[in-house]
């Protein structure tokens, strides 16, 4: 039986998938749950299985869609919740890459080109180390391609179910991961708006039951905890790019005068040992009582870290003010860790990052442009740089292409707005590079840590534009050869 083309597509993403995965298991490659127990991003794994309603009603940490995950894993699968988390990223996997693959075959009219940066994609170790690694960022990662693959169906079709779709998709982002703000939502339906003329009406009542669900999160937040957003670590994160990146000497007379608080002069660790330190009202709400989790971790869902992340992000906004060079530098480092190469995080398992090293080591080279061994980098401690506690490999080839494909997509976007193109793909293209500038944007103004974890949130669409763009340029140039006749 002959295939039509998109299914023999999709059977040959699907034969990718599987050699990936048998290939990498091979390797030494294995699913690590290991986050759930200890990272400050998880809810303590008994409340999970004991008391998950009323937790997830009471959790301000971030936004609740990983809890809600993992606490029906471990409810549902029991011991068995390993094979359950791995199989649901795998899957996540499967959708990413149907996903991208459609999307390059698309936008490019190349169906052999799609499948070639499909399999590039689907063996890159980066993918392959978040797909087994049980945190927000791979399903992050997911959703995100996924919207723009909804959005260039809504271009494409003008469909109302891929519209309900996608505003579903970006609801899950914003229940999914704090950097994706209400605000961006609501910043996503304007403009959806503003260039969906013709179906103005259809994109209210799509939009209308995600943004009410989103808004709910927030409110519930501003009622409980005074807090409308999704997080309550922002304070901690902004210090490190503001407030430790200025001497003490400095900070010292801001504090006598009132306009920095004493937690100014604690380093992040001691500013933690300040908050889980400090004893609170009991509440009767174990997830908000305890200040360390069963486990002995401390839980960044204690009751009082509402208030001491309004404490510290006033701090960071008054010292923004103060010492502007200082956070301009601060951010200026921030944005080269966020173009180093993403498989090398500290958070992976060193058994995951070794079991394909000389793999990670060639596409470090070849794909990002980075060298072949790692830096270690200093991390600002009031103003000095001491301890290594960072690992940079800056890409200088991904900083190129994404500084150029940037470029390219605001041109490609404002030529095909002003022209009223039929297709409707500068939408799509334009999406994507608004959804890289702001990824980069917040991510490196609010964070001093390892910010080449946020580019991977946009690597897959970031590979999508750069094919685009490579693909045009190439076509451009075999219709308009230089030396043709007049």
């Amino acid at each position: 039986m002959k295939f039509k083309p998109i299914h023999f597509d999709i059977t040959v993403v699907i034969l990718l998938l599987i050699s990936s995965w048998g290939i990498y298991r091979l390797l030494g490659m294995f699913f690590d749950p290991t986050p759930l127990n200890g990272y400050f991003q998880f809810i303590d794994i008994i409340l999970l299985q004991t008391r998950l309603v009323e937790s997830l009603i009471f959790y301000h940490a971030s936004p609740p869609m990983l809890n809600l995950f993992t606490g029906v894993g471990v409810k549902i699968f029991g011991h068995h919740y390993l094979l359950f988390f791995s199989f649901a990223y795998h899957l996540m996997g499967a959708l990413l890459a149907m996903s991208f693959m459609l999307l390059v075959r698309h936008l490019t009219a190349n169906r052999i080109l799609a499948l070639i940066a499909t399999a590039f994609l689907v063996f890159s170790p980066a993918l392959v180390l978040y797909q087994n690694w049980l945190m927000y960022t791979f399903p992050t990662v997911t959703l995100i391609t996924f919207s723009v693959y909804a959005l260039l169906k809504v271009t494409r079709t003008s469909s109302y179910v891929w519209l309900h779709i996608f505003f579903a998709t970006l609801g899950l982002l914003v229940m999914t991961r704090s950097l994706f703000h209400l605000g961006w939502f609501a910043v996503v339906i304007a403009i959806a708006l503003w260039l969906l003329p013709a179906l103005r009406s259809k994109v209210i009542i799509a939009c209308i039951a995600p943004l009410i669900i989103c808004t709910l999160w927030y409110g519930k937040n501003q009622l409980l905890f005074d807090n409308f957003g999704s997080s309550t670590w922002l304070g901690l994160g902004l210090s490190n790019i503001t407030t430790l990146t200025v001497s003490k000497d400095d900070l010292q007379p801001h504090v006598d005068s009132g306009r920095l608080s004493t937690l100014a002069l604690s380093s992040r660790k001691e500013k933690e040992e300040t908050i889980f330190t400090t004893e609170s009202t009991p509440t009767g709400i174990a997830v908000l009582d305890h200040s360390s989790t069963s486990l002995g971790v401390n839980n960044f869902n204690y009751a009082l870290m509402p208030s001491f992340n309004k404490v510290l992000i006033k701090d960071a906004s008054t010292i923004i003010r103060l010492f502007p060079f200082d956070y301009l530098s601060a951010v200026i480092d921030s944005n080269k860790l966020f173009f180093s190469t993403n498989s090398a995080s500290p958070f992976f398992r060193t058994e995951a990052k070794q079991a394909f090293h000389g793999i990670r080591t060639a596409y470090d080279l070849f794909f990002y442009g980075a060298g072949w061994s790692s830096n270690k980098v200093s991390v600002p401690l009031f103003g000095e740089y001491r301890d290594f506690r960072l690992v940079s490999n800056f890409g200088y080839t991904t900083f190129f292409l994404w500084i150029i494909s940037i470029a390219y997509a605001l041109i490609f976007f404002f030529r095909g707005y002003r022209q009223r193109n039929r297709d409707k793909d500068y939408i799509v293209i334009g999406y994507i590079a608004f959804v890289m500038l702001y990824i980069q944007g917040l991510s490196t103004t609010v964070e001093y840590s390892e910010n080449y974890r946020y580019r991977f949130l946009a690597e897959p669409i970031s590979w999508v534009l750069i094919t685009v763009m490579i693909a045009n340029c190439v076509q451009g140039a075999i219709r308009n050869p230089r030396n043709a006749e007049p």
